[in-house]
């Protein structure tokens, strides 16, 4: 990280991988979406 770092900047980064480790997680124990159900998931958004 850079010397220089407001406590926004912080807080996004320990956000990020908080969010970065919970995808692995649910990857590591297959709780994933193929990209068929997730196209299914997402239909109405992607008209």
């Amino acid at each position: 990280m850079p010397e220089k770092v407001s406590i926004d900047q912080v807080i996004d980064q320990l956000i990020f991988l908080d969010k970065v480790q919970k995808g692995i997680s649910d990857s590591d124990n297959n709780r994933i979406n193929s990209k068929e159900k997730a196209k299914q998931k997402l239909s109405k958004w992607l008209k």
